[in-house]
């Protein structure tokens, strides 16, 4: 399989070329996958059996006259996102508790680390080996010990299924900025009134273009614990990736068994490490069911880990947010994945996709004639390119259009 390593940097290249790709084709694969037949997946099996209405909708004068260039084009630079405002719901929603002891221990030693490695330049600039002397020894290793411990400790506390006790808000209660020329939202169709995911027992994950299918070096497929064949996807990049586990653990509180990956690189110092280990991969014991929202339907799939990276690489070309996989058990196109929902409530029936005009869509999730998501596709101008890719998703939150997931290309050189 591919390690961690391995993986960023295929998502990094093969990201950006499908980005690019899809831009200039403007055109989404069809492709299919199997339900699971567990008890979890009562929501994707009444979803998927309402079908699929794929008939798009040509804008009318009005939504035309409010934006810039022709309304079915896309590229478009009409998204103008601020982000989230950094006020105490989101600080709930970003950190994990239990595991934020760690990540702020395994920060220290590692600046510790690049500090003592600092003064130890060798003649041609790069870094000489720390610990050569007794002061550095008593200055670092009990910093490195407590992070040890710390990481120690989680994972006794995580494997043991231990509940966390602190509160986590929905996504709904995160205030999310725009700015005055944001024009995304006038792409979509005025919301009807629907209080179907008001009570945001619920989360969801942007899709395509920012989730990539994995492929291991030698080419031979991944396996699910029975040996059957399955397909696995990362997303690394979606604003909600940074609340995603954090909301899971909280809602379902499942089985996890912690396993370590390796250190992560560095521009200027070396590797950045505690004691060996460079990322927290957290896999599921029972893999948690989720529903990737397609063009064909609602299809089932699993989200089987989570890595979580103990310190920030800030290598520009490669995310730092969590990287999470997700199996399937026959081939979908990356790109008909447009978005990753998990309810925290009970099933409900109906599923009606609607493709308005290239890179905007809405999808009634429970069929009711009302659209409860929508998305809206632009472009920015870049360091790396003229043209790079950013995504706004919307919720229909009791009639009005509220952000619910924001991505972008990574801009880097």
């Amino acid at each position: 399989m591919l390690t961690a390593f391995n993986t960023s940097l295929k998502f990094r290249y093969s990201l950006t070329f499908r980005i690019k790709l899809s831009i200039l084709v403007m055109t989404f694969c069809l492709a299919g996958c199997k339900k699971e037949s567990t008890s979890d997946n009562e929501l994707n099996d009444s979803l998927a059996s309402a079908g699929t209405d794929t008939t798009g909708i040509v804008e009318d004068d009005d939504m035309i006259a409010q934006n810039d260039g022709p309304a079915a084009l896309w590229p478009r630079a009409i998204i103008a996102y601020d982000g989230p405002v950094d006020n105490e719901v989101r600080k709930l929603l970003v950190s994990f508790l239990p595991l934020q002891k760690v990540l702020d221990a395994s920060e220290k030693s590692v600046a510790l680390k690049d500090s003592l490695e600092m003064t130890h330049l060798d003649a041609d600039g790069g870094p000489a080996p720390i610990l050569t002397e007794p002061s550095d020894s008593a200055i670092f290793r009990p910093v490195e010990i407590a992070a040890w411990q710390a990481i120690q400790n989680y994972k006794k506390w995580i494997e043991a299924g231990s509940p966390a006790k602190d509160a986590c808000p929905s996504l709904l209660e995160l205030e999310r900025l725009q700015g005055d020329d944001d024009k995304s939202v006038s792409y979509l169709p005025e919301p009807g009134a629907s209080k179907y995911l008001a009570n945001g027992k619920f989360f969801f994950l942007g899709g395509a273009p920012f989730i990539e299918e994995v492929v291991t070096e030698d080419g031979t497929p991944f396996t699910d614990p029975n040996g059957k064949p399955e397909k696995h996807y990362t997303s690394v990049l979606s604003e909600n990736g940074r609340y995603f586990f954090n909301s899971l653990y909280h809602f379902k509180n499942v089985p996890v068994k912690l396993d370590f990956g390796k250190p992560l690189r560095s521009y200027e110092m070396g590797p950045q490490e505690v004691n060996g280990v460079g990322s927290l991969i957290h896999r599921f014991v029972n893999p948690i069911t989720v529903s990737f929202l397609t063009d064909e339907g609602v299809v089932p799939a699993r989200l089987i880990s989570v890595e979580v990276k103990l310190v920030a690489e800030s290598l520009g070309c490669v995310s730092d947010q969590p990287l999470y996989t997700f199996a399937c058990d026959k081939p979908i196109d990356p790109m008909n994945i447009l978005g990753v929902y998990v309810s925290y409530s009970s099933s409900h029936t109906g599923y009606k996709l609607v493709r308005h005009s290239a890179g905007v869509w809405t999808i009634d999730l429970n069929g009711d004639g009302i659209a409860d998501l929508g998305c809206v596709s632009g472009a920015f101008e870049g360091i790396a390119s003229d043209t790079m890719a950013e995504v706004l998703w919307y919720v229909n939150n009791n009639g009005k259009w509220q952000v619910l997931d924001y991505s972008s290309e990574l801009d880097c050189t």
